[in-house]
C-alpha cells in the first residue's frame, strides 16, 4: 500500500467495485418486482459472493500471513453454505495482487487452519462466542449475514436495505485480528462501529 502505482491500482479496483455495487444493485430493484423468491435469493448470493472477493482487496494481512507472493488468498465459508457453485463461478480464475483464490467450506471451526476471509453462516450463529474464541487474534477476516453478528464480534456484517446489499463494519474487531482496512472501503460502508468521522479516516485503517 506504501507505492504510488498500488495505490493507483486500490483506487481504481475501488471505483470498479462501487460500480459493482450500483449495477448489481439497481438490477436487484428491478427483479425484486417480478422475480421469484428464487431467483432474488440467487441475485443476493451472487452480490454478496462479488463482495467477498472485493473485501480481499481492501485487506493488509500483518507481515509473515503470507510465506510467499504467489500463496493464495483462502476465502472460507462456515456451516451451511448459503451461496453454492455461484461463489465458485465468481472467484474462479480470479487473482488479486498476483495471488491465485482458492476457496474452503469447513463443518466446524477447529477444521480451519488456514484461512483469510471467512463467511460465517447463519448456522453458526449461536456457535458463534465459541468460534470467536477459537479464532481470537488470528489474522482472519470474518464476515457474516445474520443480525447481531457486528455486536457479537463479528468484522464485516452484510444488510440488505431498500432492495440492496450493503454492508457494517465493526472496526474494533477488525483491530483485533491485527488487520487493516482501506480507507475507501470504510467510507463506502453503510455505518461503521464505534461511530466515528469516516471523512477523516487516513489512506488506511491502522491497526494499533
Amino acid at each position: 500500500m506504501s507505492s504510488n502505482n498500488h495505490t493507483q491500482s486500490l483506487t481504481r479496483g475501488f471505483l470498479l467495485l462501487v460500480g459493482f455495487v450500483v449495477a448489481v444493485g439497481m438490477s436487484g430493484a428491478c427483479l425484486s418486482v417480478q422475480a421469484d423468491e428464487s431467483v432474488s435469493r440467487t441475485l443476493e448470493n451472487r452480490i454478496k459472493s462479488g463482495f467477498l472477493f472485493n473485501f480481499a482487496k481492501y485487506v493488509d494481512w500483518p507481515e509473515g500471513t503470507f510465506s510467499s507472493p504467489t500463496n493464495a488468498i483462502l476465502i472460507g465459508v462456515l456451516g451451511v453454505d448459503p451461496f453454492g457453485k455461484v461463489l465458485d463461478e465468481t472467484v474462479s480464475g480470479k487473482r488479486i495482487d498476483g495471488r491465485p483464490i482458492l476457496l474452503r467450506r469447513f463443518q466446524d471451526v477447529t477444521e480451519i487452519k488456514q484461512c483469510h476471509v471467512l463467511f460465517i453462516s447463519a448456522s453458526e450463529k449461536y456457535r458463534l462466542a465459541l468460534i470467536r474464541t477459537y479464532l481470537k487474534q488470528r489474522a482472519i477476516l470474518t464476515v457474516g449475514d445474520f443480525k447481531g453478528f457486528l455486536e457479537a464480534g463479528g468484522q464485516i456484517g452484510f444488510v440488505t436495505e431498500n432492495n440492496r446489499v450493503k454492508f457494517d463494519i465493526n472496526r474494533d474487531a477488525v483491530r483485533a485480528a491485527g488487520l487493516r482496512l482501506d480507507a475507501n472501503l470504510l467510507r463506502v460502508a453503510r455505518r461503521v462501529l464505534p461511530p466515528e468521522d469516516k471523512a477523516s479516516a487516513d489512506d488506511n485503517e491502522t491497526v494499533p
